[in-house]
Order: structure tokens, then sequence, then C-alpha cells
């Protein structure tokens, strides 16, 4: 199964083409990335709306 490598982390692969050889679990990591960027959007909407 494939699936489209996330732009920030194509960006990174060209800036430093040697993570290439160290990167596992792309796609555990992505999700873990995408939740917690999903997490503090949360918390940023919630402080906001209390002001």
């Amino acid at each position: 199964m494939k699936f489209k490598i996330p732009l920030y982390l194509s960006k990174l692969i060209k800036k430093y083409p040697s993570i290439l050889s160290g990167r596992k679990n792309v796609k555990e990591n992505h999700e873990r990335i995408m939740k917690t960027k999903n997490l503090i959007k949360r918390f940023k909407l919630k402080k906001n709306k209390i002001n």
C-alpha cells in the first residue's frame, strides 16, 4: 500500500536527503504530528473564545 508523502516531509527530504536512511514509520509519525497540530489548533480556539 502506497500513500503520498506529506508536503512538509518532502521539503525536509529535498533539503536534507541523508535523513531518508534513518526515516522509519513515516505514516505513524505523520499521524502523530497531525494529531498534535489539531490539538494545538483546538486549544487556541478555546483560548480565544474565553477572552
